[in-house]
């Protein structure tokens, strides 16, 4: 995954585009680590090194600096993963945890801070200018996905997106309008989930729907 990105960030083709969305659904843990399919967990219950990629690289894969052709163009990253073990509860239309549709985006094994050698610092604010994170769920919390559907929040937000938004509404509210809808949206016997965004945006930025 890391790698991808690596090459994403130098495609050449992005000097033709205004903007930048990176997707990633994987498997999250309680310090902005996000699994790739080669993900490991140690036995001493820390994520291995180069098997997951953090939101500081993902920053600073894209920043200014490593990613210039995107530089003062808005960059989205949009990542379905549990951000903790934390549970919200409620009631829900789905089937419970405990059945066999509902499923938490966190590996078996609990994830504990990384050492410092391990997870890079963030980039200087002036290089990671223009970005903007969306998280499924809230830090601390763990994120869901139907097994037959997929991700409903994946799936509310392309809603959103597509269906749902006109020329005239600024992507911030648009974002705002998910978390109002997931505050009330029942996802299990039990649980619920809010989504999270973080932005260093600065300037509006207006989605066309095709």
């Amino acid at each position: 995954m890391k790698q991808e990105c690596k090459k994403f960030a130098k495609d050449r083709n992005l000097q033709n585009v205004s903007a930048l969305s990176v997707v990633i659904l994987t498997h999250g843990s309680t310090n902005e680590c996000y699994f790739g399919i080669d993900g490991f967990i140690g036995r001493d219950n820390i994520p291995v090194k180069n098997t997951y990629i953090t939101k500081a690289e993902l920053a600073q894969i894209f920043n200014s600096r490593n990613c210039p052709l995107m530089k003062e163009k808005p960059k989205l990253f949009i990542i379905q993963a549990c951000r903790g073990e934390d549970e919200n509860p409620t009631e829900t239309e789905y089937q419970s945890l405990s059945g066999p549709n509902i499923n938490s985006d966190t590996p078996r094994s609990e994830i504990q801070e990384d050492s410092p050698t391990q997870v890079p610092n963030a980039s200087p604010r002036a290089d990671t200018a223009d970005m903007c994170f969306v998280h499924s769920s809230s830090m601390g919390y763990k994120a869901y996905r139907d097994v037959t559907r997929g991700s409903p929040f994946i799936e509310d937000f392309t809603d959103l997106i597509i269906n749902k938004s006109s020329a005239t509404d600024e992507f911030l509210h648009i974002v705002q309008k998910l978390q109002r809808a997931f505050s009330q949206k029942l996802l299990s016997n039990s649980k619920m989930t809010l989504p999270d965004f973080s932005t260093q945006l600065v300037k509006s930025w207006y989605i066309i729907p095709a």
